[in-house]
């Protein structure tokens, strides 16, 4: 429900309609079993009334005497018929829609025809109230409809087992902003989303359960957007619901994870270290026993870290800096969009499948938030970290590149950051890397390892998908009916340590290659470019074939060599059976340059 009683024609500017159709994602109304009550009205984020009344800066006098903080009211726009509410409204400088959260839920017809119903008595009183303004200043009638209205909702007891609070809204404007959703009681703030609003519709479903209970105190929920941008929109939904038809994609479906973890995702507070930083001394937070060992072994079995957590960055990173553990972790993100959406942003910063992701943190509502959104990462609560190590996800063959893999990846932001800033062409900046590959035989125990762990760990780049035992992997390095070779990178920015490996097989004009795995630090790098024509002049054959499984999860390597050039001649859509002609021109093949090494 919403609080139209303000609403002011004479103010109004623009009626927004919608220019686009509702996408296939969006959850209407049939699609909802229950809402939560909840009653949405205008308020201030700095009230102090009645002292800042005339005062205050941002002071705009409403007709009842009281601050307006919404430019015309709330209007309910007609152009919306599919949805059950269309709430249009424009911010002022510190305006917020705000509404305590009642104590019970109901089907959404009956709250649609409750707040259809207060919409039309809500406005007739008004008019009541402006016959009677010699009497009554300030629209005692109007206050008095609102407080009955608000006191028949407190009155209210139900189910209120609501799982989503749900907020869909429209936006005219060609200008992006942020929106921030609280939910706080008298324990203070217990959830706070921030929400990126584009041009068209937009759907954000946040899972709560966990984030707080329903009958704390003063339970209220509050909407406003960042740094008291005058946002214009049409709230669509902003409501506490239950989903009576999930047909969302993978919203509550579970999903695989991979076999090994690769990155650990840190909360901070009451994780990390032992207290909460927007409560404490940052000075007097300390590490959580056991933790620098914790991240000591990850390191050093070339699982990376990386933190996501909701605080201020500078006053963190300080904390970090302070306790001497900043450089453990690869990169970070701390703000207050959700987790969910950081632990993404990583997985594409850093190049890694996010099935590969752990997460650990100490609340229930961000685990939750994150199982739900992304189901694919592996989720803790704080307490498995003192036997993190001992688990089969976390046991991996531990190398010499796998020990410097943090290194490698926090050279891989330079690098990052050098191609944003100096280099507009992807292509010019890979040429002014000037990357090597040095390609050998696996000799030693070392690089055998490596190829192995290669083979085992890698999802994306990985061309058969095969998992040997080590015996079998020692038993394909010694057949001589096959050359296996390992590749190591370098370029100018550092080092990549050993980043493939690959068994080749000749068949009478063909060289045909039968296992490749290469990190996903190295992709889009035209390194398979390289590679497809090594092939060809040290094998002396007309054609290179990739002959493998489609394991569903390699789609990036295949995708890579199809735009190279390579066509896929099986019959069978689960193989694959990737050629080339050494005729066929191979574009980019000039950025990587390769050197063979003999170590016998």
């Amino acid at each position: 429900m919403f609080q139209y009683t303000w609403f002011d024609k004479a103010s109004f500017t623009k009626e927004i309609r919608p220019r686009e159709s509702i996408p296939d994602e969006f959850i209407l109304p049939k699609d909802i079993d229950s809402v939560q009550g909840c009653y949405y009205g205008e308020h201030c984020l700095e009230c102090a009334v009645p002292l800042c009344y005339g005062n205050c800066e941002y002071w705009k006098e409403r007709e009842d005497r009281k601050c307006r903080k919404f430019y015309y009211g709330i209007y309910d726009n007609p152009n919306f018929p599919q949805f059950a509410y269309a709430a249009q409204m424009r911010f002022y400088e510190w305006a917020k829609l705000w509404s305590r959260v009642y104590t019970f839920s109901e089907k959404l017809s009956g709250d649609k025809k409750r707040d259809l119903r207060n919409k039309r008595i809500s406005l007739f009183i008004r008019k009541m109230s402006r016959g009677l303004r010699a009497i009554s200043p300030t629209f005692k009638l109007s206050g008095g409809w609102e407080w009955w209205i608000k006191n028949i909702l407190a009155k209210k007891q139900g189910d209120i087992s609501a799982e989503w609070f749900l907020f869909q809204a429209y936006v005219d404007d060609e200008e992006a902003f942020n929106l921030f959703i609280d939910v706080s009681s008298e324990k203070g703030l217990r959830m706070r989303e921030q929400i990126c609003l584009k041009k068209g519709y937009n759907q954000q479903l946040i899972p709560i359960k966990g984030a707080f209970s329903f009958d704390e105190n003063n339970l209220q929920v509050a909407i406003y957007p960042e740094n008291n941008y005058h946002a214009e929109l049409v709230i669509l939904m902003a409501d506490f619901v239950n989903i009576l038809n999930d047909k969302f994609g993978t919203i509550c479906t579970k999903a695989g994870h991979a076999e090994k973890v690769k990155c650990v995702a840190w909360d901070l507070d009451q994780t990390i270290w032992n207290g909460i930083l927007m409560e404490s001394d940052p000075e007097k937070l300390k590490l959580r026993e056991g933790i620098l060992p914790i991240l000591n072994e990850l390191d050093q079995r070339g699982i990376i870290n990386v933190v996501v957590s909701k605080n201020s960055e500078n006053e963190a990173l300080k904390v970090l800096e302070r306790l001497d553990i900043k450089d453990f972790f690869v990169g970070w993100m701390i703000n207050w969009n959700p987790k969910s959406s950081n632990i993404e942003a990583l997985a594409d910063a850093i190049n890694i499948n996010i099935d590969t992701f752990a997460f650990i943190d100490d609340s229930p509502f961000e685990r939750n938030e994150v199982a739900v959104r992304v189901p694919k990462v592996r989720v803790y609560d704080e307490k498995i970290i003192g036997t993190l190590l001992s688990l089969p996800e976390f046991d991996v063959i531990k190398t010499a590149d796998g020990s410097k893999r943090r290194r490698m990846y926090q050279e891989e932001f330079q690098r990052r950051k050098i191609r944003q800033k100096e280099f507009c062409d992807t292509y010019d900046f890979l040429r002014a890397c000037k990357l090597v590959i040095t390609i050998r035989k696996p000799i030693t125990d070392e690089q055998k390892k490596r190829g192995y762990e290669l083979v085992q760990r890698t999802n994306q780049l990985n061309l058969s998908g095969r998992k040997y035992s080590e015996k079998e992997f020692d038993h394909i390095l010694e057949d001589r009916s096959s050359d296996s070779f390992v590749m190591s990178a370098k370029d100018r920015y550092g080092e990549y340590g050993q980043i493939a490996y690959i068994r080749i097989e000749r068949e009478r004009d063909s060289a045909v290659v039968t296992e490749f795995a290469m990190s996903c630090r190295v992709a889009g790098k035209c390194i398979e470019h390289a590679v497809i024509l090594w092939i060809m002049k040290e094998y002396q054959v007309q054609r290179v074939v990739f002959k493998g499984i489609n394991t569903k999860k390699n789609h990036l390597l295949i995708k890579s060599l199809s735009e190279l050039g390579m066509e896929n001649n099986s019959d069978d859509e689960d193989y694959l059976y990737l050629m080339i002609n050494r005729d066929k021109e191979i574009e980019h093949s000039d950025i990587v340059s390769i050197v063979k090494v003999s170590d016998r």
